[in-house]
């Protein structure tokens, strides 16, 4: 009596195509790490010790984010609603943009916001404008970064502005300037 084997060797052969190529698109996929080189550093998104809050993607305003030190915001003096809540934070707020970089902090600056310190420079080949300000509803310094890729503008705030979170604020806005 013989015995074919024929029908039996390619539905083995086809299943074992299908576990290799899904464990090699495995294997590859959690040996990438969500980090980037830049300048001979590796930049870790978001920062050690920095948890992304709260994100929202809103295709007539753009896409925001905010990083917190905190998992949750302080209890007591408030309900959560008012970002103050949530202590030592990195915002991030994209949008597309159609004025010059020059134009576009012009109007921010008439629609009044007043920095107390300002100043133009580059980072990777982007324009930045980098400001530090206060607002009339809390006098805390925010600092607060605009860098202009493209047509797209990212607007960055450290709250409050202290030196000891600001290499992870300049480490966020080099993750977003990456080329």
């Amino acid at each position: 009596m013989k015995t074919s084997h024929r029908g039996f060797i390619v539905p083995l052969l086809l299943i074992i195509i299908a576990v290799l190529v899904v464990g090699g698109g495995a294997y590859v996929y959690v040996q990438q790490k969500p980090n980037v080189q830049s300048s001979g550093t590796q930049i870790t998104f978001p920062p050690n010790g920095w948890h992304v809050h709260n994100s929202a993607d809103i295709p007539a305003l753009g896409t925001s984010v905010m990083l917190t030190k905190q998992k949750t915001y302080s209890k007591g003096f408030c309900d959560g609603t008012e970002w103050a809540c949530y202590g030592e934070q990195i915002n991030i707020h994209s949008s597309s943009i159609t004025l010059t970089p020059e134009q576009y902090v012009t109007k921010i600056i008439k629609d009044g916001v007043f920095p107390s310190v300002q100043k133009w420079d580059t980072l990777n080949g982007y324009k930045i404008f980098s400001m530090t300000y206060t607002t009339e509803a809390n006098d805390v310094s925010t600092d607060g970064l605009y860098l202009f890729v493209g047509d797209k503008v990212y607007q960055f705030s450290l709250y409050p502005s202290a030196e000891k979170n600001r290499s992870d604020f300049q480490q966020v806005i080099t993750y977003y300037a990456k080329k």
